[in-house]
């Protein structure tokens, strides 16, 4: 098989006294072509070319199609005007919707070129998605597919797709009677032209301060990295397939511990979402990690929380626990009245179906501590499944985190206040507690001698009150009357 391509990184500016993990350097070499950026430590961006003009994309794991705005009008494109929606949320208005026509356009990415890739050119900038250094989103997720009964759970999923194993725009091509290639997103259509390239992409995702844009780690098509090529020995994951369908890169994990301490024994599913900068799971999960009586922000999401918070997290996946590094625990995020920054827990609770029961969304918080292999297994090379797979391989050493975690939170804390004019909370006196304690002990020591003196003062008072009753002699009235 093809040893594969590396899209490299670049930095801009990492902050003196902050490090983003202990990943090596490399050097450029001639396939690493396109760029893999961290934009504030958000979003995960890679550089696609469609009709030579360069774009900068989310690459999503947690959806499969490929949108974008391109500003100002293409060159050698096909317009097909063939409309197509996508909904976020699923109608329930707690996601963003997209919508434009359809362009076939050549595309290269990662050092490969597609002759007519469909994409859709939206229309209205979307909400949380279009913010300057992003162009649009390029989903890397396996299809879709629900079961034709089950046809009415796209509404709580949020699928646009008809109930069957096809795109939206492929849907919207059938509807139209549009003869055109493939509707598969980039990566798709790469692995389908190329039968000699493994299907499959990984990613190492990096961590920077959250107010910068740094190196993004390393996308590979194809083989992993030889730094972590121990990941292909790792558990193999297929896909959750149950009697309701499949969902893009889901698998089964198998619980969350805290501080050592498991909320319980529930199985949960859990979507891999390299678009989503946090994590969603459950109300009760958010109250498990950071506390009952946690303040909730005014949106219903975050647990407020101290900015010195260090918390022990991590999942447990295919009998594997990977840990989570304490910095993407809690995340600055905004304010107090007293202009200090103000920090939220980055595990959210989440709203709406199916995000509150037993299905968790893991976002780049989660994903920050694993390099992750994606297999679409389009040749079914894994004999244990003919679905699409994932292994995980943790590289974040718990100890060495906490370790560090002082430190590398102060430098992101500092620099969260300087690029908004706030100030860092004083982090606690480690000396405060014993010097507390000191006085405590010292008042306590004063008092245990004053109530000391007291008591050898009355002791020694009621000794020579007996001494004086045993001295003196109370006489009868005889021996009075003998005087």
């Amino acid at each position: 098989m093809s040893s594969g391509v590396r899209i490299p990184f670049r930095i801009e500016r990492i902050p003196k006294g902050y490090s983003s993990r202990s990943i090596r350097a490399t050097m450029r070499t001639v396939d690493e072509l396109a760029g893999y950026d961290n934009l504030n430590d958000s979003r995960y961006v890679g550089e696609v070319l469609v009709s030579g003009r360069p774009f900068e994309m989310i690459l999503d794991t947690g959806s499969h199609e490929f949108w974008l705005k391109t500003d100002t009008t293409l060159s050698n494109y096909t317009n097909t005007s063939i409309t197509v929606m996508i909904d976020y949320g699923g109608g329930t208005g707690l996601g963003s919707a997209v919508s434009g026509f359809v362009l076939l356009a050549e595309t290269q990415f990662a050092n490969f070129t597609i002759k007519e890739q469909p994409f859709i050119n939206v229309l209205e900038p979307a909400s949380g998605f279009i913010v300057p250094g992003i162009n649009g989103l390029m989903g890397i997720a396996p299809l879709v597919y629900i079961f034709p009964c089950y046809y009415w759970l796209t509404v709580l999923f949020g699928i646009t797709t008809s109930p069957n194993n096809d795109t939206a725009i492929n849907n919207a091509f059938k509807q139209a009677n549009y003869t055109a290639s493939n509707g598969g997103n980039p990566v798709e259509n790469i692995f389908a032209q190329n039968p000699n390239l493994t299907p499959q992409f990984t990613m190492l995702m990096t961590r920077n301060d959250g107010e910068v844009r740094s190196s993004g780690g390393v996308f590979t098509m194809g083989d992993p990295i030889s730094e972590y090529a121990g990941i292909t020995s790792q558990p193999v994951l297929p896909i959750v397939n149950t009697t309701l369908g499949r969902y893009y890169w889901t698998v089964y994990l198998d619980g969350i511990k805290v501080n050592g301490n498991w909320p319980n024994g529930t199985v949960f599913t859990a979507v891999l979402d390299s678009g989503t900068p946090t994590t969603s799971i459950s109300p009760e999960l958010v109250e498990f990690i950071y506390g009952a009586d946690a303040e909730i922000t005014s949106d219903g999401l975050a647990a407020l929380v101290s900015c010195e918070t260090m918390l022990n997290v991590s999942f447990v996946i295919g009998g594997v626990e990977y840990p989570v590094n304490p910095l993407d625990s809690v995340i600055p995020t905004g304010h107090y009245y007293n202009n200090t920054v103000a920090c939220t827990g980055a595990f959210q609770r989440a709203q709406g179906p199916p995000w509150d029961g037993n299905m968790l969304l893991l976002g780049d918080t989660f994903l920050r501590n694993v390099y992750a292999l994606y297999n679409l297994n389009l040749r079914q090379s894994d004999g244990n499944t003919t679905l699409p797979f994932v292994q995980l391989l943790s590289v974040t050493d718990a100890n060495l985190a906490a370790c560090q975690f002082p430190e590398q939170n102060l430098a992101r804390l500092e620099s969260f206040a300087q690029a908004y004019g706030y100030t860092v909370p004083l982090p606690p006196d480690p000396l405060a507690p014993i010097l507390r304690n000191s006085a405590i002990i010292i008042v306590m020591s004063i008092v245990a001698l004053i109530l000391a003196f007291i008591a050898a003062f009355y002791a020694v008072r009621n000794a020579r009150m007996q001494s004086s009753r045993r001295d003196y002699v109370v006489l009868s009235e005889e021996q009075k009357g003998g005087r």
